[in-house]
């Protein structure tokens, strides 16, 4: 990870989010100068975004580049991003759909929203999207100013402050069988990791590191208790199969070790049937 952890933090999970649905690429190269695009994307043929990402899944609907930013962008920052859009525009000619830049800020002023021609997208979201002209395929995620819904949820985790404090707990709250959050909650503990060795922390990110500690203490607890229920269910079928057939040879036992939960519990009901250890290799196989 760079020096800039969160910018890091915002590119990988725009990455890990969007890859299932298209083709990403991180820190794109564009031109004869070398800038790079932070993240860009091409969508599937067959593009069908769960919806569980929400907000995120209509903005990746067609190719988009996407330049997150930890701290507010300023006009300049916007101009270069721009820059690079048309770079790439130029490159792929005219085409039917081209790429969208979405420029991801926590804040954004109302001065520089009206230098810039802006104007509010209300179809795509009541409040936080703005879209300068048409001719510029531009848009600007205002993320402290989108609503604090689950349909946002995957945009506010790389906003700051108490929006990233808030859209984390968020996550740390989902279903266990939520499509995304063991990969955000993997992604914010390598966060969690570089601001804690980091000399020189800002106030805001020593909040966000008390806010994740106790999030991951209990990820590592469940995580703990699912592994004890585990070894608990293979060792009984272990001890059915040793009683039943005998000593159960290192290579079975390796590749029984490896079954998850549902599987264990499908052998559990299976075994019963077995008359040999040679039924269970087959079970194994198939």
């Amino acid at each position: 990870m760079s020096q800039f952890p969160h910018d890091e933090f915002a590119k990988d999970l725009l990455d890990s989010l969007l890859q299932p649905y298209g083709h990403t690429e991180p820190a794109k190269v564009v031109s004869s100068e070398a800038r790079e695009i932070d993240l860009y994307f091409t969508p599937k043929p067959t593009y069908d975004p769960s919806p569980d990402l929400g907000l995120l899944g209509k903005l990746a609907q067609t190719p988009a580049s996407f330049e997150p930013y930890r701290n507010p962008a300023t006009l300049a920052q916007v101009k270069s991003c721009m820059a690079k859009l048309w770079d790439v525009q130029s490159i792929l000619g005219e085409i039917d759909s081209p790429p969208h830049l979405w420029i991801l800020t926590p804040t954004f002023s109302v001065d520089k929203l009206r230098k810039l021609g802006a104007q509010a997208n209300l179809e795509l979201s009541p409040s936080g999207i703005y879209d300068l002209p048409p001719a510029f395929d531009t848009s600007i995620v205002v993320i402290h100013q989108l609503p604090g819904t689950p349909e946002t949820l995957w945009l506010r985790i790389m906003g700051r402050d108490n929006v990233q404090l808030q859209a984390a707990q968020e996550i740390a709250a989902l279903p266990p069988d939520s499509r995304y959050q063991s990969k955000a909650l993997k992604l914010l503990s390598n966060l969690r990791v570089h601001l804690d060795i980091k000399k020189r922390k800002t106030v805001q990110e020593r909040n966000l590191i008390m806010t994740l500690s106790p999030i991951f203490v209990a990820q590592l607890e469940q995580a703990e208790q699912q592994g004890i229920q585990l070894g608990i269910q293979l060792g009984m079928a272990l001890g059915i199969l040793s009683a039943r057939f005998g000593e159960i040879s290192p290579d079975l036992f390796d590749r029984l070790r490896t079954l998850d939960a549902a599987k264990i519990s499908s052998l559990r009901q299976d075994l019963i049937t077995f008359r040999s250890l040679d039924d269970l290799e087959t079970w194994l196989t198939q």
